[in-house]
C-alpha cells in the first residue's frame, strides 16, 4: 500500500472569514432560529441570511456543534445543516486541539525567535477550514500498490475537490444512508476527558478559585505545552529554557501563566475547565464537555458569540474573566441577538 497525506486548504477558508463579523451560535439557537422557534426567530432568520449575502458576517461552525446537530432526527438534522450552510460558506474552525497546538508552536517560534510579531494574528489566519475537516484538517489515503501513478493522481483530483467543497448537508445525507433511525455512531463518542463532580473539585481546593485555575494550567502545561516542547531538538529545548528565565513570573515563581496568555483559545480552555467547578451543587453533566470544549476557541476568536444556556452564561459572564481578556461579545438571548442584528 501507498499512503498519501493531504491537508485543507485553510488559505481559502480564511478568504471567507476575513473582513467579515465572525458570530459563533450555540446549538440550541441554531435549532431555534432554524425552525423559527419562538417570536424573534424569524426575524433573526431573515437577518442573518441578508447580512450573510451581503457579505457583512459569517458563522463558522465547528466540531461540538456538529456532534450536537446529530442529537436531532434526521429530517430536523437536514434543515439546520441547510441553514449552517447558508450562514457559515462551508467553513469550520479547525478541531481544538490543533489549534491549541497551533497556538503553542507560533509561541515558541516568537520566544525563540524573538521578531515575530501578531503572533495570534499569524495563528488566527490558520484556525480555519472546510466543514468536511471538522474532525482534522489532515487526513490521510492508503493506495494499492498495483496502482500506477495517473491513476493515483486522476483519484485524488476528484477525491480532494469533492471532499473539499463538500457541504454539511451533503456530509449529513451520506451520514444518513444507510443507518437505522436517528442513531450515530458519534453520539457514542467516549471523551477523552469528562470533568469530575464540581463538588469534588471544589472541596480539593477547599473553595480557592486561583488554584482551581492552578491546577487546569498545569494539568494543560503537562497535556498540550511539553509534550510539544519535548519533541524539539535539545538545542532549541535548551534556548526556550534560557528564555523562558527572563519571562514575568507569577505568584507560583514560574512563567506557566505569562506563557499561556499568549495562547488565548488554551488559556480559555484552562479557566473554563476551572469554572466549571465553581458552581459545587450543580451535577455535572455528560454534554457539559462538549460545552466546555465548544467555548474556548469561539471565545478567542470570534466576535461575537451567542447562547442561552443558563450554565454557559454563567461561568463566561459572571465567573471568569473570559470578557476582559477576549474582545467578543456575548449574547445569552434571542432577543439580545435580534437586536445586535439590527445594529449591524
Amino acid at each position: 500500500m501507498r499512503e498519501k497525506v493531504y491537508r485543507a486548504d485553510k488559505a481559502i477558508s480564511w478568504e471567507k472569514v476575513d473582513n467579515k463579523t465572525t458570530i459563533f451560535i450555540d446549538t440550541n439557537v441554531w435549532i431555534d432560529v432554524a425552525e423559527e422557534r419562538g417570536t424573534p426567530s424569524a426575524s433573526i432568520k431573515s437577518r442573518l441570511s441578508d447580512l450573510a449575502k451581503a457579505g457583512k458576517i459569517i458563522c463558522p461552525l465547528s466540531a461540538p456543534l456538529i456532534w450536537e446537530l446529530y442529537k436531532q432526527n434526521q429530517q430536523s438534522q437536514l434543515q439546520i445543516a441547510c441553514f449552517m450552510d447558508r450562514l457559515s460558506l462551508g467553513v469550520c474552525y479547525r478541531i481544538a486541539k490543533e489549534i491549541f497546538n497551533a497556538e503553542i508552536r507560533r509561541y515558541i517560534q516568537q520566544l525563540i525567535a524573538a521578531e515575530l510579531p501578531d503572533s495570534i494574528g499569524e495563528v488566527k489566519k490558520n484556525i480555519y477550514v472546510p466543514v468536511s475537516h471538522y474532525l482534522s484538517s489532515v487526513y490521510g489515503i492508503s493506495y494499492p500498490s498495483s496502482w500506477p501513478d495517473n491513476q493515483i493522481a486522476a483519484f485524488e483530483k476528484i477525491f480532494c475537490e469533492t471532499h473539499a467543497s463538500m457541504s454539511l448537508e451533503q456530509f449529513v445525507r451520506m451520514m444518513q444512508t444507510g443507518l437505522k433511525g436517528d442513531s450515530h455512531p458519534i453520539k457514542k463518542i467516549n471523551t477523552l476527558r469528562y470533568p469530575q463532580e464540581p463538588k469534588e473539585r471544589w472541596e480539593y481546593v477547599k473553595g480557592n478559585r486561583d488554584k482551581l485555575v492552578r491546577i487546569e494550567a498545569e494539568t494543560i502545561a503537562r497535556n498540550y505545552l511539553l509534550p510539544l516542547i519535548n519533541k524539539l531538538p535539545l538545542e532549541l529545548r535548551l534556548i526556550i529554557l534560557s528564555k523562558t528565565k527572563g519571562l514575568p513570573k507569577d505568584k507560583y515563581n514560574g512563567c506557566l501563566e505569562t506563557m499561556l496568555d499568549n495562547m488565548p483559545s488554551l488559556k480559555n480552555h484552562t479557566e473554563l475547565m476551572a469554572m466549571s467547578a465553581v458552581n459545587p451543587s450543580r451535577k455535572a453533566k455528560p454534554s457539559d464537555f462538549f460545552d466546555l470544549e465548544m467555548l474556548a476557541v469561539p471565545l478567542a476568536y470570534a466576535d461575537v458569540i451567542v447562547s442561552q444556556d443558563k450554565w454557559m452564561r454563567d461561568i463566561v459572564c459572571e465567573r471568569g474573566t473570559f470578557l476582559k481578556r477576549n474582545n467578543c461579545k456575548y449574547l445569552s438571548s434571542l432577543n439580545e441577538f435580534n437586536l445586535y442584528l439590527e445594529s449591524l
